[in-house]
């Protein structure tokens, strides 16, 4: 499993029904809102260790849709990525969109959604792999845990990223 590839997915699950259209008054998107900072390290099934740095910034865009945005070192790779978190009045689903630096076409997650946590899920790598990213907040920090499950239920690459208010 190419451990680059993993990059664009550090933070971000399926999500529940929501009961309008604008994603402001979500207590989630609202608590993630501003400036952030996070770090933390993941590992690959060989053992091999890639630390990650991330600044970014959430925030409400004028069509209501919520936007995580910035730059990110993995290891020594630098990139800008954006999420991009909107309700589908068609389904009453949250929907979101990755996209980072090289990527051709942005990717689509499953979130499920509450108030202090949001868990995503896309396939990954073939095979019927999924990579799974689950964030908490708690204490005024979000804490990240990011996962690549092969077909076999193996863990590929794992590891656990911690943002924290920017100032």
């Amino acid at each position: 499993m190419n451990l680059r590839l993993l990059v664009f997915f550090i933070f971000a699950g399926w999500a529940g029904p929501v009961a309008a259209g604008d994603l402001s008054d979500y207590p989630f998107f609202e608590a993630v809102s501003g400036a952030w900072v996070g770090e933390g390290e993941l590992t690959n099934s060989d053992g091999v260790v890639t630390s990650i740095h991330e600044d970014w910034t959430g925030e409400m865009n004028e069509e209501g849709a919520f936007v995580m945005a910035g730059s990110r070192n993995f290891g020594d790779e630098l990139q800008e990525f954006h999420w991009k978190f909107s309700f589908n009045s068609v389904t009453e689903f949250i929907e979101c969109e990755y996209w980072h630096t090289g990527m051709n076409e942005p990717s689509t997650f499953e979130i499920v959604l509450t108030d202090v946590r949001i868990e995503l899920r896309t396939p990954f790598g073939g095979s019927s792999g999924v990579l799974l990213i689950s964030n908490s907040i708690s204490e005024g920090k979000i804490e990240g845990e990011v996962s690549v499950v092969n077909g076999n239920g193996e863990i590929q690459i794992g590891g656990q990223v911690t943002h924290r208010k920017a100032g």
